[in-house]
């Protein structure tokens, strides 16, 4: 199973393409599955889960290298476990397929100009949708105890109500994929509802400041939010 391969719009870049560039050197970034949970890494104790994924990371980076036969090679590291998360290199383009094909690439983004002509897309009328999540965060065999929950607002282009939520669904399977903590355990944030889906009346977000998400309630009156304008025009 082959990554995905994109340009620097975010556009599926074909193989046949980067054959036809053959040996031009094309800048990359690779994200790496460095922290995917496989059954090898469930299936041992938290404490050896950690040295496990360096070990892995490890290995995969012999085979990346090989693979690419890079011209400039960067690894980049997760702050707390010192293990690589993304590289950046510089490849012939016809060895970039290969990358893509390896088990540890999760993405591989191109940032150079590849100079090729974008197909027309059709145009499909879309607006933005602003989707309220109920999210919990689930720790590894946790029965007792506190369970930290998250409010979550995801802005999403859709065609419809419908069609935003399917889109914020598929989004939080991402969000959701599970993590080593720092003690070996594993985590993740899981979705547990979708509370509102709300459309954005605002077509184009201005930075000056956009409403994304309203929900209305009732409430019962209180003193300090009282208003009497007539009172405050006597007093004036």
């Amino acid at each position: 199973m082959r990554a995905p391969i994109v340009n620097r719009a975010r556009s599926e870049v074909s193989v046949a393409d980067l054959h036809r560039l053959g040996s031009r050197q094309l800048y990359l970034r690779v994200h790496l599955r460095t922290f995917e949970i496989s059954p090898a890494v469930i299936q041992r104790k938290p404490e050896e889960r950690l040295v496990f994924l360096r070990r892995r990371s490890d290995s995969w980076l012999r085979q990346l290298q090989e693979a690419a036969a890079p011209t400039k090679w960067r690894v980049a590291h997760s702050g707390g476990g010192n293990i690589p998360v993304e590289i950046a290199a510089t490849v012939p383009a016809r060895n970039v397929p290969k990358v893509a094909r390896m088990a540890a690439v999760e993405r591989v983004e191109i940032r150079s100009r590849l100079g090729l002509q974008s197909p027309r897309s059709p145009a499909h009328v879309t607006s933005w949708f602003c989707i309220r999540e109920r999210v919990v965060v689930q720790v590894e065999s946790q029965r007792r105890g506190f369970q930290t929950v998250e409010d979550r607002f995801v802005l999403v282009r859709a065609r419809s109500h419908a069609a935003a939520r399917i889109k914020a669904i598929t989004e939080a399977r991402q969000y959701a994929r599970p993590y080593l903590n720092s003690d070996g355990l594993l985590v993740r944030w899981q979705l547990e509802s979708v509370v509102a889906v709300g459309y954005v009346y605002d077509s184009d977000l201005s930075p000056e400041g956009s409403e994304v998400f309203s929900a209305l309630r009732n409430r019962r009156i209180r003193k300090t939010s009282e208003w009497h304008p007539r009172a405050s025009k006597r007093t004036g």
